[in-house]
Formats: structure tokens, sequence, C-alpha cells
């Protein structure tokens, strides 16, 4: 980001979010509409897990919507697979994400503790912690959390920490197949898009602004970085997008952050009533 942008991590009404996510495919079609992305991922793995900043945006929702800003980590059912860099897995059905989540009224998957698995071991923060006086402005200061999904060497168990401190854990046995490496990492924005009167929805995503917008006005997942499979930092380029409706939301690769080692993503757009129309 260049140096003019102001970064804090935010100390403690935007709530911060466990998502689980039974299933993997692209596209979410949810009871009450479809789950628009606008996401940069990576399969440069087998990972250990993922750490980035998260940024805090206070963002319009329509009602019976949701609008997330989240870190994931994916890997498959099939056991028979090997992993090759740079291909996608077969399926990425066994999903962790965590992030900030603004809604309307609606919620998507399980959350927080209704996540079957999660075991919370520190009470510092609370799932569905709100971030008071934190929100960023388009142009001036911009407030993270610090997320992190990631295994120990040897543990069976999937770690979740929020500003570098561990908050729980997913119980071993919550994934039936085995859930030992991600294969696919990835991080951007989710909207849950209801089609009010038949119309795209005007539920933002991000800051509501482009990330072509660039990083002084686009919400910006910060120095993302990857676990190796040794428990080690991995610098890892998520040069690969997956984006529903591109006149609707968008994403970009703005490339290695320029105050700490990890990849910048730049996402996010303002919905509109017509922008999935040709």
């Amino acid at each position: 980001m260049p140096a003019n942008v102001n970064r804090e991590v935010a100390s403690t009404n935007h709530s911060f979010r466990l998502f689980g996510r039974p299933t993997g495919e692209t596209v979410q079609d949810e009871a009450n509409g479809k789950e628009e992305i606008a996401a940069a991922y990576s399969v440069a793995g087998p990972y250990h897990g993922a750490y980035a900043a998260i940024p805090i945006w206070r963002t319009r929702v329509e009602p019976n919507e949701f609008s997330q800003s989240y870190l994931l980590i994916g890997g498959t059912v099939d056991r028979t697979y090997r992993p090759i860099r740079g291909k996608d897995p077969p399926d990425i059905t066994y999903q962790i994400a965590v992030g900030m989540a603004n809604d309307g009224g609606v919620k998507s998957r399980c959350l927080n503790l209704e996540c079957g698995g999660f075991i919370q071991t520190n009470s510092k923060y609370a799932l569905g912690t709100s971030f008071r006086n934190s929100d960023s402005q388009v142009g001036g200061q911009t407030y993270y959390i610090t997320v992190g999904i990631y295994r120990i060497p040897g543990e069976p168990v999937w770690r979740v920490s929020l500003n570098g401190d561990e908050i729980g854990h997913i119980q071993e046995g919550t994934f039936p197949m085995g859930f030992f490496e991600s294969l696919h990492n990835e991080m951007g924005g989710r909207v849950l898009n209801t089609n009010p009167g038949g119309r795209h929805t005007m539920t933002q995503m991000g800051s509501g602004m482009y990330a072509s917008s660039g990083p002084n006005n686009a919400a910006t997942i910060a120095f993302y970085m990857a676990v190796n499979n040794n428990g080690g930092d991995q610098l890892d380029n998520p040069v690969n997008s997956v984006v529903t409706s591109p006149k609707c939301y968008d994403v970009m690769n703005y490339g290695n952050d320029k105050f700490r080692p990890g990849y910048d993503v730049g996402f996010g757009g303002p919905g509109g009533y017509y922008c999935n129309q040709s």
C-alpha cells in the first residue's frame, strides 16, 4: 500500500465472525438468494493455514442480506488426491473462514459458536465482537483486525487467532474425512444478493468502491501470508481469482505489501440494480 495510507489495528458496530462453510461450490445458492463473490486465491500449497489483516468498513446492507470480508482455507474430501502446485483441487468441501460481517438480519451457514466443533479458549475476544470507533474512511485512515487460521505441525486441530491472540480451535473429528492441510487459501468479499424487487441488490462489498479504484479507496486484505506444511511463513502470491458479477464487485491483486511481508488484495464494489446486466 502507498505510504500515505494510515493503518491501525482495531482494539475492540462491526463484528468478527467465524464462518462455517460446509460446501465448496464457487457460487453458493443460499435459501434466500445467491452469494456474490469477489476474491483472490492461491493453490501453491499444501498449506498449514494463513494469516492476513482484514479491513473494517461500515457497509450498506439491504434487509435480509449480508456483506463479508474474509480469509478462508479449503481442503478436499478426496483422500486419494495428491496436491499439484498451481492446480485447483477437485473440491474444497471442507472450509474454515474468519473475518468481518455486516448483516441485514440474515445468517450465512453457521456462525461463531454455532459452528460445530469450535472451542473458544480465550475470553479476551468473543466471537461476534463489535469494533466501535474503527470505521475506515475512503481516501483516509484504514482500520484492520489481524486474523489467522493455522495448524501446528504434529497436532490435528486448526487454531484461530485474532490480533495476535489465539482464541480457540476446531475440534479433532469435526471434518469426517479428515482436514489436515489446506489446498486453497482465499481472501476477499462475499455478498448475499436476494434480488430485491427482481433486481440486483444495492448491498455494498468492502468500502463500496471497486478494487480498480486503488488501495486508497477500496477495501484491502493486507499482508496475506501462507503457513507452509512445516509451520513456517510462506510468501504466497494469490494469482487466481473468482468474480461472479464483475460489473457489481471486483478484485485486484495489488502485489507485495510495502510495509511488511505478504500480499495485498483489493476487493469490493457498490452493487446496483442493473450492474449484472450486459
